[in-house]
């Protein structure tokens, strides 16, 4: 019994031993690990990523072909606010993995101690399948043991996946990562897209091949074993800043689109076609392309009650849209179809998806012979879409492009706050493809949208007892005109006039309001108010002319920027002031006049004021000639933001006449 309970012990500690060299691919833990070197590592630094090592491997077995996933990751905790770090969560198939439990997850954590490195294992016990997973889908959890500040921790684990998508590899975190590696492993009977992003962190590559039989199923093939592995150094921390479409268009990492897979020996069978047979299949589809190729007789029917005979085709155009914008409202904002509905029934209920209500609309509009297509297209927050190959997935918003008298015009019928002609602004996110006989693509810019306001104040002395009026006429942009329409909604017109006149920073009195075009996307709205305010007697009276309604703080806050700045479009805001020196006062001081520029033409900001003795004229100009700026481009651009922003704080300072 003795020798057993050794022999118990000897194997359960040559397993530990071999888990571990098994978990380590990149070597033991050493006390030099506890401080990294690197330009990346700095005092504010939460956590760094030591090592990070995964592999897919497209294997054959009895079923056929799955994927292989293993992963190895070494972390340095460097302050208590990376604590979060040591939190793991991995999601797997229960079916794929023949049980509700990962099997090969082992986890350490390492504490430097006298100079010696001291390991803790994560025991089987401290894993956890989270609560919330559901049927198939499981979430094993664990929190590290004896982890502080200073501790490293490390975790591999292994996964099958019974798919031909070979995962997405992030070398790139919320942390910096010193060392990062993919590699896959994939038979040429199957082909795939890549797509990498940062490659600037690239510093080696290797490739290998070898040639062998592989069996999936109950088929055997001749094929070429391809492995590629990819290899990242010091890739910086990266998060999300103001003014993004989405991290995810520039977080570097290694992306698969499956192109090709096997339809028995010697053949591959095209799963990622060209555009055109996209574009045909989705033309030919019962559901897409055949209610707009061919027009139901009810349609047309239903359009001629719209229109007059002697309407050109713009002023049918326009009539049609706007029937379907006031008519129809959105039951899902994105590109699906409703399941088992036709137009007929999009109709008849008065709601659909964003793709129903599209749909209905270039119907509608072909019905009176007007040049009308589809387009696909990926919204800002959804990532960027791939110009050469249809990966359909990525898209995920439908409109249409109108042709008429040699001019273009982009609708959204969708939402009911938009005009004719303008689409929302997470739409012009570059690439985007016209569905038709012969398709093409067109290129949504922000840089081609350019948003115009102009606000026009007047302040003077209004009667006996002292106090002064402000009457400001706005004029808004189509994009913050949709915005005022949804606020409008939402609360009442005083409410509303209460909260942009908030930020001034004395006692007033609304005393009348008014909003045109409230109900007209075609147009912009325009809002006007008029307030009375008692200035005070006090010595000094300070005042900010542009109303406080400047930029409070600069949007821009990090130091340094990896990815570009993506305004939503171009901009031209005009401010303009016409002010009565208030009774009894004189100016004391007032803001000098200023010119700056960004990139000698890719912004002007003017700030002209002047004074006589009893009026002062300003007028405030910033014009923003480009929507996208380079990371080169980030410190000027945040310069120019702090001295716009500084300049717009300054006050005019009034000072009692005592003579």
């Amino acid at each position: 019994m003795r020798r057993i309970c050794l022999f118990l012990i000897v194997f359960l500690l040559l397993e530990r031993l071999s888990a571990q060299e098994e978990l380590s691919p990149f070597g033991p833990v050493t006390p030099a690990d506890f401080s990294p070197v690197s330009s990346l590592v700095k005092p504010e630094t939460e956590a760094v990523i030591l090592k990070d090592s995964g592999s897919a491997v497209l294997e054959g077995y009895e079923y056929g072909f799955r994927i292989v996933y293993q992963r190895f990751r070494r972390i340095k905790i460097q302050n208590s606010r990376g604590l979060d770090a040591a939190t793991i969560s991995i999601g797997f198939s229960a079916e794929d993995n023949q049980g509700k439990r990962l099997k090969s997850i082992k986890a350490y954590t390492y504490n430097l101690e006298n100079g010696q490195v001291n390991k803790v294992f994560i025991e089987k016990q401290d894993l956890f399948i989270d609560k919330k997973s559901k049927d198939d889908y499981k979430e094993e959890k664990f929190a590290f043991k004896n982890v502080r500040a200073g501790s490293i921790i490390e975790y591999s684990y292994s996964r099958m996946v019974v798919s031909f998508d070979l995962p997405t590899w992030y070398f790139q975190a919320q942390y910096p990562t010193l060392n990062s590696s993919f590699t896959v492993q994939v038979p040429d009977i199957f082909n795939y897209v890549i797509q990498m992003q940062g490659g600037q962190y690239l510093w080696h590559k290797k490739e290998d091949s070898v040639k062998r039989n592989i069996v999936g199923g109950t088929t055997w093939y001749l094929s070429t074993i391809h492995t590629t592995t990819w290899s990242f150094r010091d890739v910086p921390a990266i998060k999300e800043e103001p003014f993004t479409s989405t991290i995810q268009n520039y977080i570097a990492c290694v992306r698969f689109q499956l192109s090709g897979e096997p339809a028995g020996p010697g053949k591959m069978l095209r799963v990622l076609s060209d555009w055109q047979m996209a574009a045909n299949l989705m033309l030919q589809s019962e559901r897409f392309g055949v209610p707009i190729t061919r027009i139901d007789p009810w349609i047309i029917k239903q359009t001629k009650t719209l229109v007059l005979d002697s309407d050109s085709s713009l002023q049918r155009a326009r009539k049609i849209f706007a029937f379907v914008r006031n008519h129809f409202t959105v039951t899902y904002p994105d590109c699906k179809l409703s399941p088992d509905m036709s137009l007929k029934d999009i109709y008849m209920a008065g709601h659909g998806n964003v793709a129903d209500i599209n749909l209905l609309l270039i119907s509608m509009l072909k019905s009176q012979g007007i040049q009308t297509d589809p387009v696909i297209l990926a919204t800002r927050d959804n990532g960027l879409t791939n110009v050469q190959y249809p990966i359909l997935e990525n898209f995920n918003y439908l409109i249409c492009r109108v042709q008429i008298g040699g001019h273009i015009y982009y609708l959204d019928a969708s939402d009911a706050t938009d005009g004719f002609g303008i689409i929302p602004i997470n739409c012009y996110n570059g690439h985007a493809r016209v569905i038709a006989t012969k398709n093409y693509p067109v290129f949504l810019s922000p840089d081609s949208l350019k948003e115009s306001g102009r606000t026009l104040v007047y302040v003077y002395n209004s009667d006996a007892q002292k106090k002064m009026s402000i009457e400001c006429t706005h004029v808004a942009d189509f994009d913050e005109s949709s915005d005022i329409r949804s606020s409008m909604k939402e609360m009442k017109t005083k409410s509303y006039f209460s909260k942009i006149t908030e930020k001034m920073p004395f006692e007033k009195t609304i005393d009348s309001t008014r909003v045109s075009d409230l109900e007209n996307p075609d147009l912009p709205v325009t809002t006007y108010y008029k307030i009375s305010f008692d200035p005070g007697s006090q010595n000094l009276i300070y005042f900010n002319p542009l109303l406080n309604s400047g930029l409070a703080e600069n949007p821009f806050k990090s130091e340094q920027r990896n990815y570009p700045v993506e305004l939503p479009y171009t901009s031209d805001e005009t401010f303009i002031l016409n002010m009565e020196v208030p009774e009894g006062y004189e100016v004391d001081e007032l803001p000098k006049s200023a010119r700056l520029l960004l990139n000698e033409s890719d912004a002007v900001y003017e700030y002209l004021i002047e004074a006589s003795a009893r009026e002062i004229r300003l007028k405030s100009h910033l014009a923003l000639r480009k929507a996208v700026f380079s990371p080169e481009d980030y410190a000027s651009l945040k310069n120019f933001y702090a001295n716009m922003i500084k300049k717009e704080s300054e006050m005019i300072v009034f000072k009692k006449i005592t003579r």
